[in-house]
């Protein structure tokens, strides 16, 4: 967390500061990873879950390749 800090705010940030940002910056993360998730599920769009979408993409179709599904 302590590199973190200094690389996102800078050498002169309290320590309380970067954890509270840390945790913030988390929160607001989860909440457009969910927003992204739901988008995901109404279009089934592998670009809504950038920037990992390829590697997301390859993971279920060798799944559904695996349980025999058509792709």
């Amino acid at each position: 967390m302590h590199n973190h800090g200094v690389a996102q705010y800078g050498l002169n940030i309290r320590d309380d500061m970067v954890k509270v940002r840390a945790l913030s910056d988390n929160y607001y993360a989860l909440q457009d990873l969910q927003h992204r998730l739901r988008e995901f599920e109404h279009t089934k769009d592998f670009t809504k879950l950038s920037p990992h979408e390829e590697l997301l993409k390859n993971a279920v179709d060798s799944l559904n390749t695996k349980l025999g599904r058509p792709r």
